[in-house]
């Protein structure tokens, strides 16, 4: 469940960016090791606040039951205005950067096809709720399929006595800001954790369920994350994969001869695709709620008659998703911008925590996870961590942060203002 949910355009895409800013493979892995840690923290939390609290909504649960609900309508707006659609506006730039493949479309090209990537995927799913759930289910069955076929050919490969690119020796190693960029987009590849916590509700077995999954999960997504990079240098090398733009396309040449490319193109495409689809899917649904519970305006909590679609909902996502990648049009801007922000409500999540715990609330039956309260101490000093980078070394990027997170505070403030009055 959580590989399928977190697997998508990140090791597709990030590699190359990484290896641009650090120079040597071992402190990459170590990177790409010590984030996956980190995040596996971050589930480990998610998976105890999901048997204490099952809810649909998640962290919004979370946030509520441990600080207020504030924070948790806070957190919901951010979700829909910054993080969630942040992440779609960046995707769409990558499939265009991969259409590039097939045709180049200059940057104001690659620009309009992003919008059309969000046009279209809102329109799929204005058309029919079960068509994007299957083209969403059917790109899994391609990432996931496409990742490990490339690195068990590759491993084949080796195997018969083809030796690896040799890594590059020396090195001047990375300043802290390329550091820290690289840790903040490789933290991308692994957030898909958090909406596991969305199935609580809906699991059988929650307690059983819900830790499995997150443990053995994202411990596999570690080890799927660690060998595809070790395939892609393997196999072109650190100065291949940094000219490389199509890192993926560009490994599986190696393997099967350059006519392989549009196919891998295709499946990177398809696989971005679906995880955009996916997330329109969740989110609308939590526009539609909100805008049900009176935090949103009341027209997004329509319902089309016909397709039982929550239309104004889907294009108010698409919309603020466009506004976000005209705003930035850069896909490492976007990301380290919804990574910043992901980092703020996940300190907020794990105050919630504390709190929690310490109140014991759901502790009938709750899975209880190991290391408390020192593994959480650590993922708080991490987030602090993030933010305190962006704040000293992205200064010019946080204040695009703060700007559009005013609406999402004022949004909030004027919310409860109104339901002072109303009482």
């Amino acid at each position: 469940m959580i590989v399928a949910i977190t697997i998508g355009a990140g090791i597709f895409t990030m590699p190359p960016l990484i290896a641009r800013r650090i120079d040597s493979l071992g402190l990459i892995l170590t990177c790409w090791l010590g984030i996956g840690l980190i995040a596996w923290i971050g589930a480990l939390m998610t998976a105890e606040l999901s048997t204490r609290i099952p809810s649909a909504s998640g962290q919004y649960a979370f946030l509520e039951a441990g600080i207020g609900q504030p924070a948790a309508v806070f957190w919901g707006l951010a979700e829909l205005m910054l993080m969630s659609t942040g992440s779609a506006a960046g995707l769409a730039l990558v499939a265009s950067d991969y259409m590039e493949v097939f045709v180049d479309f200059g940057p104001t090209g690659k620009t309009m096809i992003a919008l059309g990537v969000l046009a279209l995927l809102g329109g799929l799913n204005l058309i029919s709720v079960v068509a994007a759930s299957r083209f969403q289910q059917l790109s899994v069955v391609f990432k996931a399929g496409a990742l490990l076929l490339l690195i068990m050919a590759a491993a084949a490969w080796f195997a018969r006595g083809n030796a690896p690119v040799p890594a590059p020796e020396g090195g001047t190693g990375p300043g802290m800001e390329s550091l820290g960029w690289a840790l903040m987009l490789i933290f991308f590849a692994y957030s898909g954790w958090g909406r596991v916590a969305n199935l609580g509700e809906e699991l059988a077995d929650v307690r059983r369920s819900v830790p499995a999954t997150m443990i053995w999960g994202l411990g596999s997504i570690i080890a799927i994350y660690l060998l595809a990079v070790v395939t892609y240098h393997g196999l072109l090398g650190h100065e291949g994969v940094v000219a490389s733009d199509f890192v993926a396309a560009d490994a599986a040449a190696v393997l099967a001869g350059a006519s392989v490319r549009p196919w891998i193109a295709a499946i990177v495409i398809v696989s971005v695709c679906g995880s955009i689809c996916a997330s329109l899917l969740a989110n609308s649904r939590l526009t539609f709620a909100m805008a049900r519970a009176g935090v949103l305006p009341g027209p997004l909590a329509r319902v089309n008659r016909r397709t039982h679609v929550p239309a104004i909902a889907v294009v108010s996502y698409c919309c603020w998703a466009a506004v976000i990648l005209l705003l930035r049009q850069n896909f490492e801007e976007i990301i380290t911008g919804v990574v910043f922000i992901r980092f703020v409500f996940h300190l907020m999540t794990t105050v919630a925590f504390f709190r929690i715990r310490r109140r014991d609330t759901g502790a009938a039956g709750a899975w209880r996870m190991p290391g408390y309260p020192w593994l959480p101490a650590i993922f708080a000093i991490a987030a602090i961590g993030f933010i305190a980078y962006r704040f000293v070394y992205q200064t010019d990027q946080l204040v695009l942060d703060l700007l559009l997170m005013l609406p999402v505070l004022a949004l909030t403030i004027y919310h409860f203002r109104r339901a002072r009055q109303i009482e």
